[in-house]
């Protein structure tokens, strides 16, 4: 997990607060679930140095809480549902029309 934060997670919230415009300070949020790695107090501690807040989410949750991934990655509806909001557009037609 260590290496997650590092390679991504700590450098992701970097840019993010460069783009936005905001201070290397500025307090971030990143979500996990409480599986033990996530709760590991080195990772912890390198969060806290990179002004990242761990928020957890409650066992048995996630699901709730991701709704794409309650069907265990089946990207099928998802998929559906983007090519028929995608059909109801026609070309050359602005919604400020």
């Amino acid at each position: 997990m260590n290496r997650y934060a590092d390679k991504i997670l700590v450098p992701y919230m970097a840019a993010q607060r460069q783009f936005l415009g905001l201070s290397k300070e500025q307090p971030t949020i990143a979500i996990f679930d409480v599986y033990k790695s996530h709760r590991c107090p080195a990772l912890l501690t390198k969060l806290k140095d990179n002004y990242i807040h761990a928020i957890f989410v409650p066992a048995s949750c996630t699901g709730e809480l991701q709704p794409l991934d309650a069907d265990r990655g089946d990207q099928r509806h998802a998929q559906e549902r983007t090519e028929t909001d995608l059909s109801s557009i026609t070309p050359n037609t602005s919604p400020l029309n």
